[in-house]
């Protein structure tokens, strides 16, 4: 950049002060300052300056990273088997359990199998961010195609059994006569309530009246 450029996107407030710095290498001086000054209180200095809004520094975030990765621990990913003893053993991340549809007994309705097939671990400062309990949460898998293109099948989904209160809008798990369902919640004209398809193909459907809601659909991961 021109140093009109430079003077021109800084502003009026900065430009000419801030070029000055800039040519005298004096600006260095204000870096150095704003890095000692982010590592006495420990904070990154991005966050220092408000770039981001994780303070940790580079190098807390990348020793944890490089712990889970020598437990062979993935962030999100395939499930693993097992999930550690205590929370401690996985810093910056908790494991929400897997779990998979199975057939119910009578009838062929599908149901939710409370047997967990393993575990996804996600960041706990993503799940902060999202309001999420983990131990409140389940990882399942999505069948047919009725939630296409928003949720393909085969896709897995995090479901927060916590948000149970139906809202416009929102893509929840429930329990119907019919089995489990994945469906949008849309509310019409006279306050009735329906269960909405994002597939062109679908038709709404009245919101049976005992239907029940297992939990909101927060999250979803796919293989491409």
């Amino acid at each position: 950049m021109t140093q009109v450029e430079l003077a021109v996107a800084l502003g009026e407030r900065y430009g000419g002060s801030m070029v000055s710095m800039v040519e005298t290498n004096r600006s260095a001086l204000l870096l150095d300052g704003a890095t000692k000054a982010a590592k006495t209180l420990g904070v990154s200095l991005d966050w220092l300056v408000g770039l981001t809004d994780d303070p940790r520094p580079a190098t807390e975030i990348s020793r944890q990273l490089a712990e889970c990765q020598q437990q062979r621990i993935p962030l999100v990913g395939e499930p693993v088997a097992d999930a550690p003893a205590t929370e401690r053993d996985v810093p910056g991340a908790r494991p929400v359990p897997v779990r998979e549809l199975a057939a119910a007994a009578g009838g062929g309705a599908l149901d939710l199998d409370e047997t967990i097939v393993g575990y996804l671990y996600f960041r706990l400062d993503w799940l902060d961010r999202h309001a999420l309990d983990p131990s409140q949460c389940d990882v399942i898998r999505v069948s047919g195609e009725s939630m296409e293109p928003t949720l393909p099948e085969g896709c897995s989904i995090l479901v927060d059994r916590a948000r149970r209160r139906r809202r416009h809008d929102r893509i929840y798990v429930i329990r119907t006569d019919h089995g489990i369902v994945v469906k949008r919640s849309g509310r019409v004209p006279g306050g009735h309530w329906q269960m909405l398809s994002d597939h062109p193909a679908w038709r709404p459907r009245p919101w049976p009246p005992a239907a029940e809601i297992i939990g909101e659909v927060r999250w979803m991961a796919r293989v491409l």
